[in-house]
């Protein structure tokens, strides 16, 4: 009887360890397939007894030439997107993880000031000088699904290649665009009637939508997607992303 008390704990956790090995890959895993799998990160900011780790999306920084040179930081920089955001500084090989999941390590810059620095406004943002960058899977960044609340606008749907963009400002979450398939001309463009547009910004409504986005950038694959056209930034028109699918060749 004994044993049998001790062997049936044993089979059950095997029987959940193999569960969860099951099924076909989702856009979120895809999306993870050439980052290092390691241990989940405990936080967002946290400091160990070495330097200071932060994980989150790694995007571009948003910033315009003149307040990227006020703020000490270069003209097409980077930011780190979490519950928190910051600028970085401090490492060349940023560029390389575009778009994905990691842990920084490093140190907050003690003198900057939260909302603005040397007259320059900051967004909200710290400065993390960045030593170490540690790829994670794109999983673990689930937490940045704290996107805007569905617009008002009109519904609609649209075909053609999802591409990478520089935001337009740091708080404008314009990380990806579609290159239209058919481009139309917008008769009710608010500047330039009859406007051609090639291209749409778009604004992932959930973390899967932004899993399946950065997906099809890295592939190079074309999408449909399916949302909600709005007033965007600066007189633009954006598509806030419900749904996105790949084209079938």
């Amino acid at each position: 009887m004994k044993i049998q008390l001790c062997v049936l704990p044993l089979l059950f956790t095997l029987f959940l360890f193999g569960c969860g090995n099951s099924g076909d890959k989702t856009a979120e895993q895809q999306t993870a397939i050439d980052t290092s799998q390691t241990e989940a990160p405990e936080g967002v900011g946290i400091v160990t007894d070495g330097p200071t780790q932060i994980t989150g999306l790694l995007q571009t920084s948003g910033l315009q030439p003149d307040e990227a040179k006020a703020l000490g930081l270069p003209e097409r920089g980077y930011q780190l997107v979490s519950q928190n955001a910051y600028f970085l500084k401090g490492s060349d090989t940023l560029a390389a993880y575009l778009g994905q999941c990691v842990t920084l390590s490093g140190q907050m810059q003690e003198d900057w000031q939260p909302e603005q620095h040397g007259g320059q406004i900051t967004y909200n943002r710290g400065l993390f000088v960045v030593e170490e960058v540690h790829p994670q899977l794109y999983s673990y960044c689930h937490y940045t699904d704290t996107l805007e609340t569905q617009p008002q606008g009109r519904e609609v749907n649209y075909t053609g290649q999802v591409e990478r963009m520089q935001r337009p400002a740091p708080d404008i979450a314009y990380d990806y665009q579609l290159r239209l398939q058919k481009p139309y001309r917008d008769q009710n463009h608010p500047v330039s009637p009859g406007k051609l547009v090639q291209t749409l910004p778009l604004v992932p409504g959930s973390f899967s939508v932004l899993s399946t986005l950065e997906a099809a950038v890295r592939q190079n694959r074309q999408l449909r997607v399916e949302g909600i056209q709005h007033q965007g930034y600066a007189e633009s028109q954006a598509v806030w992303v419900t749904a996105a699918d790949s084209l079938a060749l």
